[in-house]
């Protein structure tokens, strides 16, 4: 069940947002379960009029294996929705960073090389 977060949003759909007013030419697409309990985020990504995949509940690296080869992805920007104050500005910026110079992955980190997820 989605409960509204902020503003009668849920979490997922505030982050979708902002992605999309932050990095409007990248595609999003939504990967849930096949289980029903996610139902409501295949709902929603309609919602928001981005593309959904439903893969197994309890792998998620083959998930989003199967997300991008379903979609011809190249490369992928994994976003969580358990992090509802991810920063989509920052990720505008890890996708420029990646375009000026490309790897196998890239993240902001600590000083001591450990990635982490920058917030607002």
């Amino acid at each position: 069940m989605q409960l509204p977060f902020f503003h009668e949003r849920t979490i997922p759909q505030i982050i979708i947002e902002r992605l999309q007013q932050a990095v409007p030419e990248v595609p999003i697409v939504l990967c849930t379960t096949t289980t029903s309990e996610d139902d409501a985020l295949v709902d929603l990504a309609e919602k928001c009029d981005v593309a959904c995949f439903r893969g197994s509940e309890n792998d998620v690296l083959a998930r989003f294996i199967k997300t991008s080869e379903v979609y011809g992805f190249e490369n992928v920007i994994r976003v969580c929705a358990d992090n509802p104050f991810l920063s989509p500005a920052h990720i505008a910026m890890l996708i420029d960073e990646f375009n000026a110079e490309p790897g196998d992955y890239l993240s902001f980190a600590f000083h001591d090389g450990t990635p982490i997820m920058k917030g607002h």
